[in-house]
């Protein structure tokens, strides 16, 4: 790790899996508390990075650093239906921790408290993917990983919990790294957006303007257009802003409140 204020460190990272190369040289530094989209195409490799920086992928070249305490929420729950609510936030942890009130008080922060005792099948999505949420962070993580973690979401759930996330990391100050496909999603939650093309950050922008945010902003507005130009779905003739920083994320410039 270079310092205490990095969670998550990627230098010179590349995969591949047969002959395809999917990572080139990849470079990416999550700070502690900031929390980072990362954009890209299906197959761009952005899950891959995900699971290397979980631990669930190895890199073939390159240096992966990251904190030891770290949390993933993946787009489904993942809960166990044999086990009650309160029993899923705790999979994990040691038998040593006073269990029930830690569960609570987990479930309490996404206010699911009353329903400790009941089964995962009788939750909605949204309540589900918020005890997945509690069960991640009961483990006082110091970085979240978030793989399209409201994509099975209806629209007004997903926004909700958007609202519910960002709270939560900073009431927590956890780092995160989220993998999204939702470019609005990614301005409206993010400190910092990645775009992940061709196997390297193709395009960084730093995000000042202060949450809660919308892309009703023409300032945000203007920014969605750019990053779907880099991802290839308007046409870059419509960019909107010739300031962001491009092929080389370590001179992004802020978008400026």
């Amino acid at each position: 790790m270079t310092d205490l204020r990095t969670a998550l460190f990627l230098e010179g990272v590349g995969k591949s899996f047969g002959d395809r190369s999917i990572l080139e040289g990849v470079n990416l530094r999550v700070g502690s508390g900031e929390i980072v989209a990362l954009l890209g195409a299906s197959g761009s490799g952005k899950t891959t990075i995900l699971r290397m920086v979980a631990g669930l992928e190895r890199p073939d070249a390159g240096e992966v650093l990251v904190v030891r305490t770290r949390s993933v929420v993946f787009q489904e729950p993942r809960l166990v239906q044999s086990k009650r609510v309160g029993q899923n936030v705790l999979l994990g942890l040691g038998k040593e921790r006073p269990k029930r009130a830690l569960a609570l008080e987990a479930l309490r922060e996404v206010s699911l408290e009353s329903r400790a005792n009941d089964w995962p099948a009788t939750l909605s999505g949204g309540e589900a993917q918020r005890v997945a949420l509690a069960r991640a962070l009961v483990r006082k993580p110091d970085l979240l990983l978030l793989d399209e973690p409201f994509a099975a979401l209806d629209a007004l759930t997903r926004v909700r919990m958007q609202q519910l996330l960002v709270q939560l990391l900073e009431s927590h100050h956890v780092a995160a790294l989220m993998v999204t496909h939702d470019v609005n999603e990614a301005v409206a939650l993010t400190d910092r957006i990645l775009v992940l093309k061709d196997g390297r950050i193709s395009l960084e922008v730093c995000i000042q303007e202060g949450r809660p945010r919308t892309t009703a902003d023409s300032r945000l507005a203007g920014l969605a257009v750019d990053l779907l130009a880099e991802l290839g779905v308007v046409d870059h003739s419509v960019k909107a802003r010739p300031d962001i920083a491009r092929a080389n994320p370590s001179a992004s410039r802020p978008l400026a409140g």
